[in-house]
C-alpha cells in the first residue's frame, strides 16, 4: 500500500531466499486501485518475472507505472517447481522515485 506520495516505478526484481534446485519459479506483479477484496488486480510487469533454478533473484524487469496513495502492488507467484527443493520466502525489490514536494 502506497502512502504519502505517488511512487513512479521504473523496475522490479523478484527474489527467493531459498532457491529451487530443479526449475525456475515465476512471478508477476499486480496492481490495484484499492485495498478492498472486491477491486480486481491488474498485472503490471508485462510478462512473468523468472528466478532460475539455483538462482536467488531475477534480473531487473523494466516496469513503468505510477502508483498513487491508497493504491497497492503485490507479488503473485505464478509457477513453482513440482519436484526437488522448493523455493521459499519470496519478495520483490522495487526501483522507484517520488517527488518530495507532493
Amino acid at each position: 500500500l502506497v502512502q504519502g506520495t505517488s511512487w513512479y516505478i521504473t523496475g522490479m526484481m523478484a527474489y527467493c531466499t531459498y532457491t529451487s534446485s530443479v526449475a525456475a519459479t515465476t512471478f508477476n506483479v499486480a496492481y490495484s486501485t484499492s485495498t478492498d477484496q472486491f477491486t480486481p488486480w491488474t498485472y503490471i510487469s508485462g510478462s512473468n518475472i523468472s528466478v532460475a533454478a539455483n538462482a536467488k533473484n531475477s534480473g531487473w524487469t523494466d516496469v513503468f507505472k505510477q502508483v498513487n496513495p491508497g493504491e497497492s502492488i503485490a507479488l503473485h507467484v505464478c509457477t513453482v517447481p513440482t519436484s526437488g527443493l522448493l523455493p521459499a520466502e519470496f519478495g520483490v525489490i522495487v526501483r522507484y522515485w517520488r517527488r518530495l514536494d507532493e
